[in-house]
């Protein structure tokens, strides 16, 4: 019997381009998680993309060229618009269990590590400053739609609705540095439950429940 050879379509440049730029976006992300910024020099990034050094100046001009695309690439999560929450019979209570749970699947993932990482580094470096500034006023603005959409119910000044929510992600983060000294799952729970508590005690009791001309 006669087998068919399976012909796979060469790469191309391209391919290979993107290729190469992608490890070494994830070869840094991966640097900062386990060595930090501080160790997060060319030669390690390097070494552990498995390309010459010369390959950062080569696609991204510099490594401040690579720090952006690492950057837009760990911001992804907070900028994408965010999925629904669910059907639109969906009760308060359902909508904000579950964007608890959406929030903190971003927040909660070790790569939010690297994001730290970021941010401490960026206090010292004005270009970085600015870009992470950028992506966080794209947060801000991705929230105020979904809230707008997800909970257009609730008869709050807008706001005071995204205050509500900062407070959650504000409680998110403390508890991501907490887990560098005590990641018990005890904790991880309260802290759900709290999250959920905020937004229950800002959004209860101020639920439009129709037009009332």
């Amino acid at each position: 019997m006669i087998l068919a050879k399976t012909s796979h379509a060469p790469r191309t440049q391209k391919d290979r381009t993107e290729e190469t730029k992608r490890r070494l976006v994830e070869a840094t992300i991966e640097t900062l998680l386990e060595v930090g910024a501080g160790g997060a020099t060319v030669t390690e990034i390097c070494n552990r993309a498995g390309v010459t050094s010369g390959a950062i100046q080569h696609h991204f001009g510099s490594k401040a060229g690579l720090m952006q695309a690492v950057v837009e690439a760990l911001f992804v999560p907070f900028t994408e618009e965010t999925p629904a929450l669910g059907p639109e019979a969906a009760t308060l209570e359902d909508r904000i269990d579950r964007y608890v749970r959406l929030v903190w699947s971003t927040y909660g993932d070790r790569r939010y590590f690297a994001v730290l990482e970021v941010l401490l580094a960026a206090r010292h470096d004005p270009d970085l400053m600015e870009l992470v500034s950028s992506r966080r006023v794209a947060r801000v603005e991705v929230t105020r739609r979904f809230v707008a959409r997800e909970f257009a119910d609730v008869d709050l000044p807008e706001e005071r609705m995204l205050s509500a929510t900062q407070r959650v992600l504000d409680l998110m983060r403390g508890h991501v540095l907490l887990r560098l000294f005590d990641a018990g799952p005890a904790g991880e729970q309260d802290m759900l439950d709290e999250a959920r508590a905020i937004l229950r005690r800002a959004f209860a009791g101020v639920i439009r429940t129709g037009d009332s001309g």
